[in-house]
């Protein structure tokens, strides 16, 4: 189904990591909208506590969520939670979109 793109509301997560591994810019993209969040830190928690604010106006709108198989977001369970969506992770180095849930 997200291969012929019909349905909204699966969104994605990923992590984009600045100079020095340090600082980070979250991304969380669906079709048609972007969130991004500007994380000082690329703690887990740092990270659950920059994009659930930003999300929240599209709570409605997220049963599926896919995030990168990175430390950034290891706090998937309290993101999902506060949501109510799936979570998957996608399998690293995984070019097809292939994802496993997690719960």
């Amino acid at each position: 189904m997200v291969d012929i793109k019909r349905r909204v509301r699966d969104w994605e997560g990923d992590a984009i990591i600045g100079a020095g591994r340090c600082q980070a810019m979250v991304s969380v993209v669906e079709r048609k909208f972007t969130v991004l969040a500007k994380v000082e830190r690329k703690t887990a928690v740092s990270v659950s506590e920059a994009i659930i604010p930003k999300l929240k106006p599209f709570k409605a709108l997220m049963p599926i969520l896919t995030m990168d198989s990175v430390t950034e977001f290891t706090a998937h369970k309290q993101i999902a939670r506060h949501f109510e969506a799936e979570n998957y992770f996608s399998h690293p180095y995984c070019s097809s979109g292939e994802a496993s849930m997690n719960r």
